[in-house]
């Protein structure tokens, strides 16, 4: 007899467990929170085929050169040119000899900095490069890095090519998980290991608060089973990740990768611009550190709440119009301080 009743007992509470489990999936569902829909990651077909990323020992991997066409729909492509170091290019390649010998202009930043989804014409570098023809501007900008690579290029650069007029870094606060290399930020490039080797380095701060860098290492993730159909599942995993991304101190990282790379320039005599390009408390906090630090800022960043400055439906980087704002007003400001001829 007590042997049924405990039966019943483990049978009932199962029965209430899974009720329970039922009951937070339709409510999560219910307020907006869905399945992790990205875990398949997008359909981009590159053409010509083949990687678009290429391996780069020193930050992990950078731009393939070359001319490909991104097809992010089956009547939606973009083409994408990169010169023979892998940078997107900021004029027509016929004009390049015209730039040689000119004071140069080096921006540094991620995929809303290179154009991602836009041709090579589109992006607020190629724009900022038209608008000032006395310069040579050079857009080593790769999709999918943070600030730290910009760090790392900034090093090389400066050995290989001539000292430039100005080193512009384009900022957003997404850059701080991939500084520090989160789970939210190795959950989210992991999709892209088809584009090539996503290979990186991560930063972490000391006991006394030193910038210490880490040789770059194969960005992994262990999905958590089951999350690309229960909201619930996804949920959990959600908050899991975000406890351990606080505990990585990213943004503070940021500022640390900032700030030397600063200091990198004033050794060179070189002038340096922190471009915050995002609209959030994060790359706010980053301009008031920046003038803090006496480091030239400017905040470039709009508003998209109403979505006219993404490139939807295709992808949801900034779009042509978005850029143009960009490349106005970084002109603006770089002719009012007397940063260009």
């Amino acid at each position: 007899m007590k042997k049924r009743k405990l039966v019943l007992k483990l049978v009932l509470s199962t029965v209430f467990f899974v009720f329970l489990l039922f009951l937070c999936e339709i409510g999560l569902r219910i307020l907006g929170f869905r399945p992790d829909v990205l875990a398949k990651g997008p359909t981009i077909r590159v053409e010509p085929p083949g990687h678009f990323f290429i391996r780069d020992s020193l930050v992990g991997y950078g731009n393939k050169p070359g001319t490909f066409k991104l097809w992010f729909t089956t009547d939606y492509f973009c083409v994408n040119t990169n010169d023979s170091a892998g940078c997107r290019i900021t004029k027509p390649l016929q004009d390049y000899p015209l730039f040689a010998g000119k004071e140069s202009i080096w921006i540094y930043g991620c995929s809303n900095t290179y154009g991602w989804s836009l041709n090579d014409w589109e992006t607020y570098p190629y724009r900022l490069q038209k608008m000032n023809q006395e310069v040579n501007i050079i857009n080593f900008s790769v999709t999918g890095y943070g600030t730290i690579q910009s760090l790392y290029q900034l090093e090389r650069d400066l050995v290989v090519l001539p000292n430039p007029r100005l080193v512009i870094v384009a900022y957003a606060s997404l850059h701080d998980g991939r500084n520090t290399m989160t789970a939210t930020r190795r959950k989210a490039a992991t999709v892209y290991n088809f584009l090539g080797p996503l290979v990186q380095p991560y930063g972490k701060l000391d006991r006394k608060d030193t910038l210490v860098i880490c040789r770059p290492v194969n960005i992994l993730y262990n999905r958590v089973p089951f999350s690309d159909r229960s909201a619930l599942v996804h949920f959990v995993e959600r908050v899991i990740n975000n406890i351990t991304n606080r505990w990585s101190d990213s943004h503070r990282v940021s500022e640390a990768i900032i700030l030397r790379m600063s200091r990198i320039c004033a050794d060179h005599q070189i002038r340096f611009l922190v471009a915050v390009i995002a609209n959030d408390p994060q790359s706010s906090a980053m301009l008031d550190f920046c003038h803090d630090q006496g480091i030239l800022c400017v905040d470039i960043s709009l508003s998209n709440h109403s979505g006219i400055f993404s490139n939807d439906p295709y992808d949801g980087h900034p779009n042509p119009v978005a850029n143009a704002y960009y490349a106005g007003k970084l002109n603006r400001y770089l002719h009012d301080h007397h940063l260009v001829p």
